[in-house]
């Protein structure tokens, strides 16, 4: 394990620069989400590009830097991506990254026969079949991209099987056979213990504390009788209180970060904020320097049970990622029907759709907004579901606005601005990728158009004609 101490810091987004830049920041850690800041060719599907700017005014704060890997998963049996990797390479040499870390989930299905983004992190089969796999594409990660790997403990809203391994032994094994360090993240194994999935000392007991090398605190909340890992704002009480048992018992703990999505920041009080980010460097300071006692190990761990015959690694990613998505997938055996039958099923399906809601909403905003001010807000989420249920996930959020686009434009919806707006909002898209200038024409004046739409309502009356708006970089 590498010896360079991070120290407590946040998973950076925009809006959060002024904790990182503030003069007298505690703040000595930043980890950085890199695939939120690449772009893919929608041509050139395996292309990946990096957006250089935004990165390098993240190099110029002057914590130390690691890396969090979201897009492509580590829990998956799947090969890894050779195109991803090159973009995760270039991007920790531009970062001077310390270490690399990625989900033990999945979130994409991939075989023969299909090969789909699920929309969200699922979770992998735990059974011993699979850790050979995933120990094995784990190394393969590790070796492209010269860096420590730590495994981040996922949350799991499904059911425990009673042939599936315990949640922590599997995590043990794996890093073990992977020889990789584990992120443990703090809000996960407590939003399973919420849930009902497995108590936190349950989960611990198996694992290796020499191996914890980072921490996650994060906040959520309640949604369809689950508690959900929603990374919302602030870190619960109890959170921070599992943090402060386990820190002192960690001998090689080099980091803890608090993670709050984009979508929250703007929310978030950062005097509270800061608050918390004094509490954890309180916690900090407690952390072992040689190993202590750690959480016993309960009598019973995984069953001999096995998984059935049939229930193989790349058949459940893609029976709960055609579930999750929508797609027609035949559910035959009994595992299949009982995993279909599990609550937490239509919640992963119901998370999924309102990220890519949301997507749409927000890069496709003048769009999304003229056609739910034109034919109402409940007809334009069928027009959602309608699109999903044909159209699987894409990992990059242009090229699912395009497929959008591209499928609404063949409804005929019958909305004299849409293609224009529609040609607006893919322009602005596009022009954050490649910072190019673009003209966009318009059968109206446009900018009475966008003001109306800007504010809130359809324009009342605008002087149709030919039109170009030029759209230029900031």
């Amino acid at each position: 394990m590498s010896n360079i101490e991070s120290g407590i810091g946040l998973v950076y987004w925009p809006g959060l620069e002024p904790l990182f830049e503030a003069e007298a920041s505690a703040l000595t850690s930043l980890e950085v989400e890199v695939e939120a800041f690449w772009f893919q060719s929608p041509r050139e599907p395996n292309k990946l590009s990096l957006d250089y700017a935004a990165l390098q005014r993240i190099t110029r704060l002057p914590q130390i830097k690691v890396v969090h890997g979201v897009g492509a998963a580590l829990g998956t049996c799947a090969t890894p991506n050779q195109a991803h990797l090159d973009a995760m390479c270039e991007s920790i040499k531009l970062l001077d990254a310390k270490w690399y870390s990625g989900h033990l989930a999945f979130n994409r299905v991939k075989n023969p026969h299909e090969d789909y983004a699920t929309g969200f992190l699922l979770p992998p089969l735990l059974s011993e079949d699979n850790l050979h796999r995933l120990a094995g594409n784990i190394c393969q990660v590790r070796d492209r991209l010269q860096l420590p790997i730590a495994l981040e403990t996922g949350v799991n809203y499904l059911r425990r099987q009673g042939w599936e391994m315990h949640d922590g032994e599997f995590t043990a094994k794996l890093c073990g056979m992977a020889d990789c360090d584990i992120l443990m993240d703090v809000h996960n194994i407590w939003t399973n213990q919420i849930n009902g999935r497995m108590a936190v000392e349950d989960f611990l007991s198996p694992l290796d504390p020499a191996r914890i090398r980072e921490l996650h605190l994060a906040g959520g909340f309640e949604y369809q009788g689950f508690w959900l890992d929603a990374h919302s704002g602030l870190v619960p009480d109890e959170v921070f209180e599992i943090a402060r048992d386990l820190v002192p018992r960690l001998p090689n703990l080099r980091a803890i970060h608090i993670e709050i999505l984009p979508q929250f920041v703007p929310g978030v009080d950062l005097a509270e904020l800061q608050d918390q980010i004094k509490l954890m460097q309180q916690i900090w300071e407690t952390r072992a320097t040689q190993l202590s006692s750690w959480y016993s190990v309960p009598n019973t761990l995984s069953s001999n049970l096995k998984p059935p015959q049939d229930c193989t690694p790349e058949n459940w990613e893609s029976t709960c990622g055609a579930l999750v998505t929508g797609r027609e997938d035949s559910i035959d055996t009994l595992w299949q029907q009982r995993l279909a039958s599990d609550p937490g099923i239509p919640l992963f399906m119901d998370l999924a759709r309102t990220f890519r809601a949301g997507i749409v909403v927000d890069l496709l905003k003048m769009s999304s907004r003229y056609m739910m001010l034109s034919l109402g807000k409940e007809t334009f989420r069928k027009l959602l579901k309608k699109f999903w249920k044909c159209q699987p996930p894409q990992a990059f959020g242009e090229v699912e606005c395009l497929q959008f686009a591209h499928w609404i434009r063949e409804q005929d919806l019958d909305l004299a601005l849409l293609d224009n707006l529609l040609d607006y909002d893919l322009a602005l898209t596009a022009m954050g990728r490649d910072n190019q200038a673009r003209l966009v024409a318009f059968d109206c004046e446009p900018m009475a158009l966008l003001q109306a739409l800007g504010e809130g309502g359809l324009p009342a009356q605008i002087p149709s004609g030919r039109y170009e708006l030029e759209l230029t970089p900031d």
